[in-house]
């Protein structure tokens, strides 16, 4: 029973690490220092401004439930409450 447990365990761990590695393997993990900011924003309508494309891409990817999209190239506007 102890056996047939730890054989489990171990199968879920190795299969839940590849499942990550896979999906991190796929997001950009190295973008150029060139600036060319846009103005994304995500589901709940929060606005950030991201220096690149590539920062962009790869925040979206390793954060993909909050639903980034692209507003315009270029910076955010300040918003002053």
């Amino acid at each position: 029973m102890m056996k047939s447990f730890v054989i489990f365990l171990v199968v879920a761990i190795l299969a839940f690490t590849s499942v990550n590695v896979n999906v991190a393997a796929e997001c950009p993990k190295i973008c150029t220092l060139i600036y060319s900011p846009v103005c994304g924003q995500d589901a709940t309508g929060r606005t950030t401004t991201f220096g690149s494309m590539c920062q962009y891409e790869a925040h979206n990817c390793n954060n993909p439930t909050r639903g980034w999209r692209i507003l315009k190239t270029g910076e955010c506007p300040d918003i002053l409450i």
